[in-house]
């Protein structure tokens, strides 16, 4: 089945969410949005997930779900869930990080350039 993108975020402005939404469209990934202010199935949902409110959780989702396609990779007592790439699931993503989660997910293409720069030091 094929998979898309969920973006969780809120109505409330939150430049964290304007960065994630700007990168899917520069890099013309389509998603759907969900509002968790709206919402709260998925507002309960993203709490469970990552133990707050955490916006913007990008999850990667069989088509028409909204929910991660596999169980989010556990975090550890206390572990802040911000940028840690959970397999088909992350919170608050920096670019580079939300990047290499699209990459992984076979969404994007790998960048072989930043891979070689990685593998050169």
């Amino acid at each position: 089945m094929a998979r898309e993108i969920v973006l969780y975020s809120r109505a409330t402005r939150c430049s964290d969410v304007d960065h994630v939404r700007a990168h899917l469209q520069e890099w013309n990934l389509p998603f759907r949005e969900i509002d968790i202010e709206a919402d709260a199935k998925a507002a309960a949902r993203l709490e469970e997930w990552t133990g707050f409110l955490s916006v913007p959780t990008v999850v990667i989702a069989e088509s028409g779900s909204d929910e991660p396609y596999q169980e989010p990779a556990g975090l550890t007592p206390n572990q802040n869930p911000r940028n840690v790439d959970r397999g088909a699931i992350i919170t608050e993503p920096s670019t580079a990080n939300l990047r290499v989660f699209l990459e992984h997910n076979g969404l994007v293409k790998v960048d072989l350039y930043r891979l070689g720069s990685f593998l050169r030091g």
